[in-house]
């Protein structure tokens, strides 16, 4: 295994553009374009805006799909790597974490969105606050997640609630407390949060595939059953995530948070913007992930009474 990865990530490759084409509509970007980026030298892209520069990087990274043409890194395309991001950096023009957002809180969204794959010890969360300015946010929580199956976070706008979150994922620091967890986390944000910029949700999901190291037919699988329960059609599946709905998003959200199969499901609000079938089918699905032991910590303001049995209430 190492030696594979020390071989895809080789920066000895050379990035190959063969006869590319595309076209919107009626009107083509791109015609023909050719070139070879090779290894050790700088390449550079010049040209008025509308030239198809960009559109050229996201057929690279497969955010986009030529009209005909190739685009390979390596002898690869690129979501034929097995380790993407351990091969490609990006960076694009006027696409970044949303501005509410400090650096620290962006790249630990990046690292610890889908927490780490080590199984052990249940979350212990004591005497907890946060403050913003001079304003107690929350103040002293506690609780454990080993002897709950669904603890449910409730308040009024403004609370504090997603903040508690954040904290709980070590997305930001708490102003006291100490929080201790070696669970398997998902995390399922408020759908008005703008995460995974640029991706589909086809993206998305092999990204997960790849990086959690989920074996092909059981991805498969588990993808086909949880498009079907959340009635995610293939027209969604190539559209960028920003473009979809507030349901859409969230809808994409938990289908990945349950393709990793966590001990622990953090979720912010999973019922908002869900159709009543999906909303029904969600209930089911949290449902069996208890009976087989999974934990969940949920937000949420309404429809509080459709959820499962609750263990614990947090009231900030």
């Amino acid at each position: 295994m190492k030696q594979q990865i020390e071989q895809e990530t080789s920066m000895e490759q050379s990035i190959t553009i063969k006869n590319l084409c595309k076209s919107y509509g009626q009107t083509q970007i791109l015609k023909d374009i050719s070139f070879e980026a090779k290894a050790g030298r700088v390449t550079a892209f010049l040209g008025p805006n509308g030239a198809g520069k960009s559109s050229t990087l996201r057929i690279l990274l497969g955010l986009d799909k030529a009209t005909s043409g190739l685009a390979k890194i390596g002898v690869q395309t690129y979501k034929e790597l097995k380790f993407p991001l351990r091969t490609v950096g990006t960076s694009f023009d006027s696409v970044g974490a949303p501005d509410d957002r400090t650096v620290y809180q962006h790249l630990k969204i990046t690292i610890n969105y889908f927490s780490c794959n080590i199984k052990g010890e249940k979350m212990k969360v004591e005497n907890v606050s946060y403050r913003v300015d001079n304003r107690i946010l929350f103040d002293n929580i506690s609780f454990e997640t080993s002897n709950s199956g669904l603890i449910l976070i409730t308040g009024k706008n403004g609370a504090g609630k997603s903040t508690l979150l954040k904290v709980l994922l070590g997305i930001v620091q708490p102003y006291t407390g100490s929080l201790i967890s070696n669970e398997k986390v998902s995390y399922v944000p408020d759908s008005s949060d703008n995460y995974f910029i640029g991706l589909s949700p086809n993206l998305l999901f092999e990204f997960l595939k790849r990086q959690f190291f989920i074996e092909t037919n059981l991805f498969e699988e588990r993808l086909r059953e949880l498009r079907e329960q959340f009635y995610l059609n293939e027209k969604l599946m190539t559209q960028t995530i920003q473009s979809l709905s507030l349901g859409e998003k969230k809808k994409v959200m938990l289908i990945a948070a349950f393709l990793l199969d966590s001990d622990l499901y953090v979720m912010d609000e999973p019922l908002s913007g869900l159709d009543q079938v999906s909303v029904g089918n969600l209930v089911k699905l949290i449902e069996q992930k208890i009976n087989l032991g999974k934990h969940f910590i949920i937000v949420s303001h309404e429809r509080q009474e459709i959820l499962p049995t609750v263990d614990q209430i947090i009231s900030l």
